[in-house]
């Protein structure tokens, strides 16, 4: 059985550079013609191929492949596969998060487009606010900075918002806002984020919710959440904790596609 390097890269479906780098390091040991120079596999060449393209499938680096394919320690190849699955199933779970988030934001944008920017009262599951206390700056000092950094790194996973406050408990003058980050609790979890004293945890329960698109416009924000506040009090809901504006879209930094948050009793 010779089979010429054309015939063999096509059908394993890699390059004739792949199986001369094979050569070159001491996998394949094709027979050369001596007349025309052509290089000729034979059966143990195909079946050793076939082992180390099984390997590559399953998603092995290159230099493991070859470990694996030279190994005469079954048990050290049975454990080199257990930790190959082991890390495919992390990146399913990565994969799977990822598919959660973008499911969100477009059901998010596909209730705007049913309902507009309708007030709607909703029950939420708990979240947690990474806020900068009493200034507009999140990265005010070195400190916080660290502890920032893994919610803006996860960034996908975690949400950039304002967080509004009122000078009295009858919710009718803002006070200040800050910026922050949101990450439900499922979140919080699989990225093992710090609790620390800059963040907040809400309690689960009864929302007031409102999608809305947006210039970079704090006044038009802070009318929409006082049309919230108004909703509540009409409604005879009580707020719980202060407002926050969610991003779930943003527009080369001009447009913004938010959805305020106001927990209630």
């Amino acid at each position: 059985m010779n089979i010429l390097v054309g015939d063999l890269a096509k059908l394993f479906g890699i390059s004739s550079q792949s199986l001369h780098y094979y050569e070159k390091i001491g996998v394949l040991n094709p027979q050369k013609d001596i007349i025309n120079e052509y290089r000729y596999y034979d059966l143990s060449d195909f079946s050793k191929l076939g082992a180390l393209r099984k390997l590559r499938n399953a998603d092995f680096s290159l230099d493991d492949s070859i470990s694996i394919f030279n190994s005469t320690d079954y048990t050290e190849v049975a454990e080199k596969y257990l930790e190959k699955k082991n890390d495919i199933l992390k990146e399913i779970e990565k994969k799977q998060q990822i598919i959660e988030k973008l499911d969100k934001a477009t059901a998010l944008y596909k209730k705007y487009k049913e309902i507009g920017s309708e007030i709607t009262i909703e029950t939420l599951p708990p979240f947690l606010r990474f806020e900068s206390a009493d200034t507009h700056i999140i990265f005010q000092n070195r400190k916080m900075r660290t502890e920032a950094i893994p919610w803006f790194v996860n960034i996908l996973h975690t949400f950039s918002c304002q967080m509004y406050y009122y000078d009295d408990k009858e919710f009718t003058s803002f006070s200040y806002f800050t910026h922050g980050m949101i990450a439900d609790a499922q979140t919080v979890e699989y990225l093992n984020l710090g609790i620390t004293e800059n963040v907040t945890h809400i309690e689960g329960g009864k929302f007031i919710s409102c999608l809305f698109e947006c210039e970079k416009n704090t006044d038009y924000i802070t009318q929409i959440i006082s049309n919230c506040i108004d909703y509540a009090k009409q409604n005879g809901k009580k707020i719980r904790a202060n407002p926050c504006a969610m991003n779930i879209f943003s527009y080369q930094d001009k447009k913004f596609f938010n959805q305020i948050l106001i927990p209630i009793y």
